[in-house]
């Protein structure tokens, strides 16, 4: 495997533990850091994930000063992925 589908792969398995993690805790609210936490992960590992997921509308991003909070956008969006 090459390191770009290495690394394809490692981006989406972070695209599925927010997606999980957002299906398991829907009102939450918190910055980069505060889920790399929570995930146990590193902050840059999770901020690409981050960007995708609320490009294309499954989270929701506001910047305050230096800080930008994601949260769910379409809890609906998460239940069909799980339930199909």
């Amino acid at each position: 495997m090459s390191q770009q589908q290495t690394n394809q792969v490692q981006e989406s398995i972070v695209r599925i533990d927010l997606l999980t993690f957002f299906q398991a805790n829907p009102h939450t609210v918190d910055t980069v850091e505060g889920l790399a936490r929570r995930l146990h992960r590193l902050p840059a590992e999770i901020r690409p994930a981050l960007d995708f997921l609320s490009r294309i509308g499954v989270l929701q991003r506001a910047n305050y000063g230096r800080l930008d909070l994601f949260w769910l956008n379409k809890g609906e969006m998460i239940n069909s992925f799980f339930n199909e």
